[in-house]
């Protein structure tokens, strides 16, 4: 049997902004691993679910990670794309992790604020709205895909604004319990405004469950 998303091609993008894909793995409760003070997360996911997130990250070619969710993620991570991204609102940016430092490519920081002092060689841009930020990606840096690896606040912005275009979602057989973070948490939408969804695939690899969503 083939693994998750061996034979996986995104389409192209639309015409102001890059195509978007958010990847994550939840609890069968829902919920997701974050740390957002400079230690390591957790791992929920398998071997498995971490070579499914390497096919994915290879269809792209830009990678968008909110700045806490990168102080959590290990200092050596480095996805397999061109451009990697993260936005700040504090300042408080990882400049030794190797996403924006010791890989191929170029790294992005959107900043909410003036409070960013960013090394030479890494593009710093203002945000002023996901919208906007899409944009740049697309027509400055050339981003045809972005794969968007959260946490949760971004993941709800961009899906709140109707700026995501797929949703791979990996179940990971455990069970948190509690009130923590969900994949998207934020705001709640009125009934009115929910976003509707639709099953693309559904691939069951051991206990875990490879679900692949294209929003609409």
């Amino acid at each position: 049997m083939k693994e998750p998303y061996e034979d996986l091609v995104l389409p192209g993008p639309p015409e102001n902004r890059p195509y978007v894909a958010i990847n994550m793995v939840a609890t069968i409760d829902g919920k997701v691993v974050v740390r957002d003070d400079g230690k390591e997360m957790g791992e929920l996911g398998s071997e498995v679910d971490h070579r499914a997130m390497r096919r994915l990250e290879k269809q792209c070619d830009g990678t968008l990670i909110g700045a806490g969710t990168l102080r959590g993620a290990p200092p050596s991570w480095c996805p397999a794309t061109r451009v990697r991204a993260t936005v700040t609102s504090s300042g408080w940016v990882p400049y030794d992790y190797a996403f924006l430092r010791s890989c191929d490519g170029t790294p992005v920081v959107f900043a909410a604020s003036n409070a960013v002092n960013a090394p030479e060689g890494i593009q710093v841009r203002p945000f002023h709205g996901w919208a906007e930020a899409l944009a740049l990606l697309r027509e400055e840096f050339g981003v045809q895909r972005l794969m968007v690896e959260g946490g949760p606040p971004l993941n709800a912005a961009l899906i709140a604004e109707g700026l995501v275009d797929e949703l791979f979602l990996t179940i990971a057989p455990k069970l948190k319990l509690g009130s923590g973070p969900t994949l998207a948490s934020g705001d709640p939408l009125p009934f009115e405004r929910m976003r509707s969804a639709e099953l693309v695939s559904c691939q069951p690899v051991g206990s875990e469950v490879f679900l692949r969503y294209r929003l609409t």
